[in-house]
């Protein structure tokens, strides 16, 4: 099957759910093309020797500067075959936002150029990307069927920002649209999308991740007790909370050593916390690593943190990986965190340092048999529920329920 992903950006590192996916897609024999609408800035894009699909992938952006904007798109009028419905793309009743800077028109033009509109499938990350398939599709450029995944980014961005009305297009399209967790597809139905038209589909993990299995009795003899997050250093991710209650445990006379992998604009400030809560020796901040690396580090810790405190809706890769690897987890109850910890963890009372703390404790006030038991809980769950092929397969199949 010929498979095209509509993504914002050329893929990164980062991106690890996208990376899997696509991986795993060229590995069952369709033939990808990845179409980028944007490069993130400063970020080394990600690429595979035996995946050439990411170094041939197509950025089709717009040029930032207005004047050669406009120069682009004066050229791209006249070869364009689709004269006509670039100018119905003007039409703001019908197209609304996507008639923003001229938007909907260029993606027209830029695709029709690439030779982008055969496909036998479109997969669109993230729902402003559906949004322009969608308009595309009602121009009737587009004939063949897409899909559209909604991720964090749109709930905690852009539903805020710009509310239901706009994904009016996506919505009357009739394609299908996956949600990242159970509570985003709630939120999926409550701006308006159908119960027919809206699935979970779990981001995937690494299989990196999955072997070798990690020891049955990592969590015998937790001392010292080893912590750990990976995320980006934001306010939102609510690391702050997690160093002040290491500052409690640490008055307490509970030996830890707390690792935090990750980078953001967050970072000196957290430093500066744990400098001032005299935690220098027991906190490290890595910086941004590697899957392998990650992988080693979760390998060598017990407790994975992740306290966020703001809603960003889908189930956390990272957590994912550290349950995978036999860590436990405790989480605060926003978003998707809560479906994922199940009985593999302990949920804060409250977002406050205290709650950390009284959720760590418990932790370590558990019986080890019952750690162990969770250990095994959350492994199998992981294996069972986020395997990418299992994943692929169930995508491709509800996609092709929907006719072009």
């Amino acid at each position: 099957m010929r498979i095209s992903l509509w993504v914002p950006n050329l893929i990164v590192p980062l991106e690890t759910y996208m990376i899997t996916q696509i991986r795993d897609l060229c590995d069952q024999g369709h033939e990808l093309r990845i179409i980028a609408f944007g490069r993130l800035k400063g970020m080394p894009l990600y690429r595979d020797e035996n995946y050439p699909v990411f170094e041939q992938a197509l950025n089709i952006a717009p040029p930032t500067n207005d004047l050669k904007k406009a120069w682009a798109m004066l050229m791209g009028f006249f070869k364009s075959r689709h004269k006509k419905k670039l100018l119905n793309s003007l039409n703001g009743k019908r197209f609304g936002r996507l008639t923003h800077k001229f938007y909907l028109s260029w993606y027209l033009m830029a695709l029709e150029a690439h030779d982008s509109f055969g496909e036998d499938l479109i997969l669109c990350h993230f729902g402003h990307i559906g949004n322009v398939a969608a308009g595309l599709h009602k121009l009737g450029c587009l004939k063949t069927r897409f899909a559209t995944f909604f991720h964090g980014f749109d709930f905690h961005r852009l539903v805020p920002r710009y509310g239901a009305a706009f994904y009016k297009l996506l919505r009357e399209s009739g394609f299908p649209v996956f949600a990242a967790s159970s509570h985003l597809k709630s939120g999926l139905r409550d701006i308006g999308f159908t119960e027919e038209s809206t699935f979970v589909h779990n981001m995937a993990l690494n299989p990196l991740f999955f072997n070798p299995p990690p020891p049955e009795d990592k969590h015998w003899r937790p001392r010292p007790l080893k912590l750990i997050t990976v995320a980006r250093l934001e306010k939102i991710k609510g690391l702050h909370l997690a160093i002040r209650a290491l500052a409690l445990l640490h008055k307490e006379g509970v030996a830890f050593e707390y690792a935090i992998i990750g980078d953001g604009a967050e970072k000196e400030a957290l430093k500066s916390l744990a400098r001032e809560e005299g935690l220098s020796g027991s906190v490290r901040f890595l910086g941004a690593l590697t899957s392998p690396k990650i992988k080693r580090h979760l390998d060598h810790s017990h407790l994975f943190l992740l306290p966020s405190i703001i809603d960003e809706g889908g189930n956390p890769l990272v957590l994912q990986e550290a349950l995978a690897r036999g860590l436990l987890a405790i989480g605060s109850k926003r978003g998707g965190i809560p479906e994922l910890i199940g009985e593999c963890g302990w949920l804060m009372d409250d977002e406050t340092p205290g709650a950390l703390l009284k959720a760590i404790k418990a932790y370590l006030e558990t019986p080890a048999e019952e750690r162990a038991r969770r250990q095994r809980d959350g492994q199998r769950k992981i294996r069972e529920s986020f395997d990418i092929r299992a994943l692929n397969r169930d995508l491709l199949r509800i996609c092709l329920r929907f006719p072009a």
